[in-house]
Protein backbone atom coordinates (compact mmCIF):
# COMPACT_ATOMS: atom_id res chain seq x y z
CA UNK A 1 0.00 0.00 0.00
CA UNK A 2 2.92 2.48 0.96
CA UNK A 3 4.05 1.84 -2.58
CA UNK A 4 1.30 2.88 -4.18
CA UNK A 5 1.08 6.23 -1.96
CA UNK A 6 4.60 6.53 -2.88
CA UNK A 7 3.96 6.11 -6.40
CA UNK A 8 0.70 8.23 -6.62
CA UNK A 9 3.31 11.08 -4.66
CA UNK A 10 5.71 10.87 -7.45
CA UNK A 11 3.92 11.21 -10.36
CA UNK A 12 1.28 13.98 -8.71
CA UNK A 13 4.96 15.98 -7.69
CA UNK A 14 7.16 15.69 -10.66
CA UNK A 15 4.24 16.39 -13.24
CA UNK A 16 4.25 20.31 -12.06
CA UNK A 17 7.60 20.26 -11.97
CA UNK A 18 8.80 19.40 -15.24
CA UNK A 19 6.24 21.87 -16.21
CA UNK A 20 8.31 24.54 -14.53
CA UNK A 21 11.53 23.82 -15.95
CA UNK A 22 13.16 25.87 -18.30
CA UNK A 23 16.80 24.69 -18.09
CA UNK A 24 18.30 23.32 -21.69
CA UNK A 25 19.86 20.41 -19.80
CA UNK A 26 21.19 19.17 -16.73
CA UNK A 27 24.35 19.49 -15.47
CA UNK A 28 26.12 17.17 -13.44
CA UNK A 29 24.38 16.31 -9.99
CA UNK A 30 21.71 18.10 -11.19
CA UNK A 31 18.24 15.68 -11.31
CA UNK A 32 14.84 15.52 -13.33
CA UNK A 33 11.82 13.44 -12.90
CA UNK A 34 9.72 11.83 -15.55
CA UNK A 35 6.39 10.23 -14.43
CA UNK A 36 4.18 7.57 -16.05
CA UNK A 37 5.36 4.36 -18.02
CA UNK A 38 8.67 4.33 -20.44
CA UNK A 39 7.78 4.37 -24.05
CA UNK A 40 8.90 1.73 -27.02
CA UNK A 41 12.78 3.49 -26.85
CA UNK A 42 12.67 4.27 -23.06
CA UNK A 43 12.08 7.06 -20.93
CA UNK A 44 11.39 10.39 -23.33
CA UNK A 45 13.85 13.04 -20.88
CA UNK A 46 12.87 17.00 -20.24
CA UNK A 47 15.19 18.31 -19.33
CA UNK A 48 17.80 16.02 -20.98
CA UNK A 49 21.23 15.77 -19.83
CA UNK A 50 23.66 18.46 -20.42
CA UNK A 51 26.50 16.73 -23.51
CA UNK A 52 29.22 14.29 -21.96
CA UNK A 53 26.82 13.32 -19.10
CA UNK A 54 24.20 10.55 -18.40
CA UNK A 55 21.23 10.08 -16.98
CA UNK A 56 20.76 7.01 -13.91
CA UNK A 57 18.78 6.56 -11.19
CA UNK A 58 18.67 9.37 -8.10
CA UNK A 59 20.64 7.90 -5.10
CA UNK A 60 17.30 8.32 -3.38
CA UNK A 61 15.06 5.39 -5.73
CA UNK A 62 18.31 3.86 -6.72
CA UNK A 63 17.89 -0.30 -6.80
CA UNK A 64 14.31 -0.09 -4.45
CA UNK A 65 12.36 -1.00 -8.03
CA UNK A 66 9.83 2.12 -7.59
CA UNK A 67 7.13 2.12 -10.12
CA UNK A 68 5.27 4.64 -11.86
CA UNK A 69 8.11 7.31 -12.51
CA UNK A 70 11.64 7.73 -13.27
CA UNK A 71 13.60 10.04 -10.85
CA UNK A 72 17.47 10.64 -12.07
CA UNK A 73 20.50 12.46 -12.01
CA UNK A 74 22.78 13.59 -14.79
CA UNK A 75 26.66 12.36 -14.02
CA UNK A 76 29.71 12.22 -15.28
CA UNK A 77 29.53 8.10 -14.89
CA UNK A 78 32.63 6.63 -16.46
CA UNK A 79 34.98 9.01 -15.74
CA UNK A 80 36.90 7.31 -12.95
CA UNK A 81 35.75 9.49 -10.17
CA UNK A 82 32.97 8.18 -7.77
CA UNK A 83 31.37 11.43 -6.65
CA UNK A 84 29.58 9.82 -3.32
CA UNK A 85 27.03 12.86 -3.03
CA UNK A 86 25.31 11.78 -6.25
CA UNK A 87 27.22 8.40 -7.26
CA UNK A 88 27.21 5.05 -5.91
CA UNK A 89 27.92 1.63 -7.00
CA UNK A 90 24.04 0.78 -7.22
CA UNK A 91 24.19 3.82 -10.21
CA UNK A 92 27.63 4.13 -11.12
CA UNK A 93 28.94 0.51 -10.71
CA UNK A 94 31.93 1.91 -13.07
CA UNK A 95 33.28 4.52 -10.75
CA UNK A 96 31.80 3.12 -7.44
CA UNK A 97 32.66 -0.41 -6.25
CA UNK A 98 31.44 -2.25 -4.00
Amino acid sequence: MYKWLFLIFLNLAFAGELKTTSLACLKHGQSGRVGGVPGKNGWVLNPKCCKGLVDRESLEVCGKAYGGGYVYVCLKCGDGICDSKVESSCNCPADCKK
